[in-house]
């Protein structure tokens, strides 16, 4: 019933999801240009590792997995409900206000997941850009199984950035840069390989390289077998750590908790 409701308020609002969308894709059409461009220019084979239909292919579904993620607000809904008091509702019911805000929030992310999808579509037709898609080497069923957990890792570190809210009387500013950061250490834009070994040090520190990276490198082939255990677990790892994070975030929230604004 949560999801459902979730599903039809984003049907309500579908056009404003579009455009949203359509800006992610804008965004990945310029990339893909600007990189064929300098492939041209410089009359490279290879750039950080990438011949020109892998960065390409890269970018293309880099694009697509962030429009189908980031919402220009993460997880404002449940910095608005401890603000404004309206999260007393949920402690006088049976029910676990995580997996409340987590099938409320992506119900309505799935609407953006398929409407991203169509756009994609769309896209590599307009732009004839599915001829760089290397089809034979797709690894799609280890690829469904990163995507999911990056669906929840994503979904995981905007709603502990937002239980914040419990200590903090504007946390809009720490969502803002982590989004910010996920965009750049996620590889949304650049392939983290690309990079100077010590930002690839950094990175590989911090947990957003599975929401956009790794997903997109295995569905390319760029990973090999061996590897990919290797990824999955970190992956489940950092999985854990967020849930448990959220968890004693949620627990430590509610015991300071007050009802000011309702």
């Amino acid at each position: 019933m949560i999801a459902v409701t979730s599903w039809q308020k984003a049907l309500t609002y579908r056009t404003n999801t579009l455009l949203e969308v359509a800006g992610h894709f804008t965004t990945m059409v310029v990339s893909v240009a600007l990189w064929q461009f300098a492939f041209r220019h410089t009359g490279q084979q290879e750039i950080g590792g990438y011949t020109v239909g892998e960065l390409t292919a890269y970018l293309l579904i880099a694009g697509w997995i962030t429009s189908s993620f980031w919402f220009t607000a993460q997880a404002d809904r449940i910095v608005r409900e401890i603000k404004e008091g309206f999260l007393s509702n949920y402690l006088t019911k049976p029910l676990r206000i995580s997996l409340y805000q987590f099938f409320y929030g992506n119900a309505g992310k799935f609407m953006q997941f398929i409407m991203s999808f169509f756009v994609f579509i769309i896209v590599l037709l307009a732009f004839q850009l599915y001829t760089y898609l290397p089809l034979a080497r797709f690894n799609v069923g280890a690829f469904l199984v990163f995507l999911l957990i990056a669906w929840c890792i994503q979904w995981l570190i905007f709603y502990t950035a937002a239980l914040l809210s419990f200590w903090m009387e504007e946390v809009w500013g720490i969502t803002f840069t982590i989004r910010v950061l996920a965009d750049v250490a996620a590889g949304t834009f650049i392939p983290l390989s690309l990079f100077a070994p010590f930002w690839q040090n950094m990175f590989d520190l911090l947990p957003f390289k599975y929401i956009v990276s790794v997903p997109v490198n295995v569905l390319i082939g760029r990973v090999q077998s061996a590897e990919l255990i290797s990824l999955l677990m970190n992956a489940l790892l950092w999985l854990a750590m967020l849930l448990l994070l959220a968890h004693i975030m949620m627990r430590w929230g509610i015991k300071r908790y007050s009802a000011v604004g309702g």
